[in-house]
């Protein structure tokens, strides 16, 4: 990109003639090797896939999990009993297959002018639906209904009458697959207010998915419709830090930021799962999504002050310290604190912005206007300088130190410059 923005000519490797040989053929034997890579690759894996489609109206649902050896297509919209052994009705057709202990079974369900017809199959023979058919059905439509997650609300809101939502996270235990968990957890927190211990239970579960959207998405259900505790938020963020995706991170946080708990352990906490997030763009956004709060405590604006830190570009840091100048003002002990972070930035445009925006936001006391005066004095623009002591000239204290210190500084600036910076503090002589 910076090439193509500066454009400077991109330089190209020249390769020799035997070089170019060698290279097709190595490309020659590695295309005759990849498909038996590929094939083994096939067989040894293990699969657990579920896919609902709405294609003109018409819903198809299919799920294959090769631990349960199950393999399930559904046309159209189907119906079970309210006792989860068969189909109750059915709008196209069906296929039910399982495999366990060597035995392949397999069932078949059309629809044929409304009356639906069945077809049970025992390794490929078909067979009358029987006691071990119907016993077998009673086991496997269950199964399916858990790990497909197929109308995962309407079988956890009746899971929920018959036995509390204890025996819903019950449910919850005994699934596999991370879209199955997730649709069940979003389904129960979605319906009634968890006890403590039901949420405790709940956060476990939803960490337990491996899939970052779907960890995503069963926090964020349970942290929007219950009221998590302190020890919950901890362990919600726990969950969050190992998160591979930012955006999934962030995602999380910026939903827990209205209702953080100002403990030292959900900071920490906080804190911890912030410095994971490795995009700055995410943890700037975490930051102002905090920042949004109306009352934020000091040792909240302190714990986001630091945790700006981590955040590497400079355009990043000052939007996120910038969305936290109102906060400082509010707590002008922090200024500091802020004049700090600020001053760690690379970027002399940034850093003045930054500084100005506290200066404007505030009105700084000895010890913010000695750091903000630090954090000039490591700039190297004149411009940006002098830009950043006007600001301060006009609202910082009257203090002989204060003046020698900003004097001093000034005296490293260009005639203009110096002269501009000099001038705002006539107001002192007045």
């Amino acid at each position: 990109i910076e090439t193509l923005i500066e454009d400077q000519r991109m330089s190209h490797p020249s390769w020799n003639l035997a070089v170019r040989i060698g290279a097709g053929a190595a490309l020659l034997v590695a295309l005759g090797l990849l498909p038996a890579v590929r094939f083994a690759a096939i067989a040894a894996e293990r699969t657990h896939h579920v896919s609902i489609i709405n294609a003109n109206g018409t819903e198809k649902f299919s799920m294959k999990n090769s631990d349960l050896g199950l393999d399930v297509e559904i046309d159209g919209k189907v119906e079970f009993t309210a006792a989860e052994d068969d189909v109750a009705s059915l709008e196209d057709e069906a296929k039910i297959e399982q495999e366990t202990g060597g035995v392949s079974r397999r069932i078949e369900y059309r629809n044929r002018g409304g009356r639906i017809e069945k077809r049970y199959f025992v390794e490929d023979d078909e067979r009358p639906l029987d006691a071990a058919g119907r016993a077998w059905l009673a086991q496997v439509i269950p199964v399916l209904l858990r790990e497909g997650g197929f109308d995962a609300e309407g079988r956890v809101a009746r899971i929920l009458a018959r036995g509390g939502a204890g025996a819903v996270l019950d449910e919850v235990e005994r699934i596999r697959g991370d879209h199955a968990r997730r649709a069940y957890i979003v389904a129960l927190a979605e319906s009634t207010k968890l006890a403590p211990a039901e949420l405790d239970r709940a956060i476990v579960l939803a960490a337990k998915s491996a899939s970052d959207f779907e960890r995503r998405s069963s926090l964020v259900a349970l942290i929007d419709t219950q009221s998590p505790r302190a020890p919950q938020q901890v362990a919600i963020l726990r969950a969050v830090a190992d998160i591979g995706s930012d955006f999934e991170q962030r995602t999380v946080m910026q939903s827990l930021a209205g209702k953080l708990d100002p403990s030292d352990a959900v900071s920490e906490a906080w804190g911890a799962a912030l410095a994971t997030i490795e995009s700055d763009f995410e943890a700037r956004t975490v930051l102002q999504t905090f920042a949004g709060r109306k009352d934020l405590g000091a040792d909240a604006v302190r714990l986001a002050l630091r945790s700006s830190a981590g955040i590497g570009s400079d355009f990043e840091r000052r939007s996120a310290l910038e969305s936290l100048a109102p906060h400082v003002a509010r707590h002008p002990g922090l200024a500091r604190d802020y004049a700090a972070a600020a001053a760690g930035i690379g970027s002399d445009f940034e850093c003045r912005s930054a500084l100005v925006a506290l200066i404007e936001g505030t009105k700084p006391d000895v010890d913010a206007s000695t750091a903000i005066l630090a954090a000039v004095a490591e700039m190297g623009s004149d411009f940006e300088q002098r830009t950043v002591l006007v600001a301060l000239a006009e609202r910082m204290p009257a203090d002989v130190e204060l003046i020698r210190r900003y004097r001093e500084v000034a005296r490293g600036l260009g005639d203009f410059e110096r002269g501009q910076a000099e001038k705002a503090l006539d107001r002192f002589e007045s």
